[in-house]
């Protein structure tokens, strides 16, 4: 765990991050080379933490690392990824959303959080790459 007291530093790289300080756990982070041009967005959202950056260049591609905690409510879930996907046409997102379904894993139960992510995929474009064995 990386307290946000502690700096992450690594030659030639830039790291950027949101550390939760109300209680344990939580926070986000993204480190991204140097010498490729991009940008921090603050994306305020209602209850996903992130860290988000677009990459400058031919193609503009906004990366977002996530975490959503497991006890917010579930329909805030798409609102919140709304909130970064708007205006951007290429987003990538990585995290732990705590949305569990059957579309993406073995898990036996869906959460309410997996049901809106799964609803929500076809009408805002979304596309599902999850882990192949998430914990």
């Amino acid at each position: 765990m990386l307290h946000p007291c502690h700096s992450l530093n690594l030659p030639n790289y830039k790291t950027y991050r949101n550390d939760r300080t109300t209680h344990r756990g939580g926070g986000t982070a993204i480190l991204i080379k140097s010498s490729i041009p991009h940008h921090i967005l603050d994306i305020k959202t209602h209850n996903i933490e992130n860290t988000t950056l677009n990459i400058e260049g031919d193609r503009n591609i906004t990366i977002s690392s996530i975490y959503r905690p497991p006890r917010s409510p579930a329909p805030t879930l798409v609102t919140d990824l709304l909130k970064i996907f708007r205006n951007r046409p290429e987003c990538l997102i990585v995290g732990d959303l705590n949305a569990n379904h059957r579309t993406w894993n073995q898990h036996p139960t869906p959460n309410s959080a997996g049901t809106v992510l799964t609803n929500s995929l076809g009408t805002v474009d979304l596309q599902s790459q999850p882990q192949k064995n998430p914990q």
